[in-house]
C-alpha cells in the first residue's frame, strides 16, 4: 500500500519541492497550507506521516501535534522547520513521540532518506571485516545513515549471524579464517539466501574485467579500501534501495 504523507507548510515553493521529491520516491503527498486545513484532512484521510512546519498562519505545528495526540491519530509526525533546536530539545521531542526534526533549508537527499527511515522498515547490514578500526568506522557511518549494522570479524561468524532480516552482506576478501569468496559461495549455497545482496569492501584491487565477472556471479559492488566516506554511503544506498 502506498504510504501517504501530509505536508503542512505555508510556503508554496517549499510545498512544491517536497511534493516533487517525495512523489519521485513513490509516496503520495497531500499538502495543507495551515493548521485548520491539516486537521480537516486528518478527519477524512488515512495519513502515514505528517510533516509539520512549526510556524503556520493560524496555529503552531506543536498545537497540531497536541490535537493529534488528544484524538489518538495514529500517523507518525516529523517537524520540518527553519527554527533551530538543541540536542536536548530534540531528545525531548523524540521522547514525546516526534519521529524527527528536519531543519530548513534541507538537503534534498537527506530529506528523502529521513522520511524513508521514518516510514520504511529499517534495513540491516552484516559487515564482515577483521580490522577493528574499519568495522567501527563503517558502523558509525551507516548507523548515522539510519541502517542497522551487525559487525563481525570472521567469515564463519558472519555465516552464523545470517538471518532473514539481513538486507546486505558487506564482505572483506581477506579474513582470518576463510576468504570472503568462500563466505560468498556459502551464502549462495543456501536457497533462502540466493537473492541476498552482497558487496565487497576490500583493500585488494580488482580490474574492470574482474569486476564484470564478479557482477556476473551476483556481487553487486566492489568498494576498494581506503574509501571515501561519502562515496561508501552513496554506494550502499544505491545497493540497498535498488529494486
Amino acid at each position: 500500500m502506498t504510504k501517504r504523507i501530509l505536508h503542512v507548510e505555508d510556503d508554496k515553493d517549499t510545498c512544491n519541492l517536497v511534493k516533487i521529491l517525495l512523489q519521485e520516491q513513490g509516496y503520495e503527498v497531500i499538502t495543507a497550507f495551515n493548521g485548520n486545513e491539516c486537521l480537516n484532512i486528518l478527519k477524512e484521510e488515512r495519513i502515514d506521516l505528517v510533516l509539520l512546519d512549526i510556524m503556520l498562519p493560524d496555529m503552531s505545528g506543536w498545537d497540531i501535534y497536541q490535537r493529534m495526540k488528544e484524538t489518538f491519530y495514529p500517523a507518525k509526525v516529523a517537524f520540518l522547520s527553519v527554527m533551530p533546536i538543541s540536542d536536548n530539545e530534540l531528545d525531548n521531542l523524540k521522547e514525546d513521540g516526534i519521529s524527527d526534526y528536519i531543519r530548513k533549508p534541507f538537503d534534498n537527499e537527506d530529506l528523502v532518506r529521513r522520511v524513508r527511515n521514518i516510514l520504511e522498515v529499517r534495513k540491516n547490514i552484516l559487515h564482515i571485516e577483521d580490522d577493528e578500526d574499519t568495522r567501527n568506522l563503517v558502523k558509525m557511518l551507516l548507523e548515522a545513515r539510519g541502517y542497522g549494522v551487525i559487525s563481525v570479524s570472521e567469515g564463519r561468524e558472519g555465516l552464523d549471524r545470517l538471518s532473514g532480516d539481513i538486507d546486505l552482506v558487506l564482505l572483506d576478501v581477506m579474513l582470518p579464517d576463510v576468504s570472503g569468496w568462500t563466505v560468498f559461495h556459502e551464502i549462495r549455497k543456501n536457497p533462502g539466501n540466493r537473492n541476498l545482496k552482497v558487496a565487497f569492501l576490500s583493500i585488494v584491487p580488482v580490474s574492470d574485467e574482474q569486476l564484470i565477472e564478479f557482477r556476473k556471479e551476483g556481487v553487486l559492488d566492489y568498494i576498494t579500501k581506503p574509501f571515501d566516506n561519502e562515496d561508501l554511503i552513496r554506494r550502499i544506498d544505491r545497493i540497498i534501495w535498488a529494486e
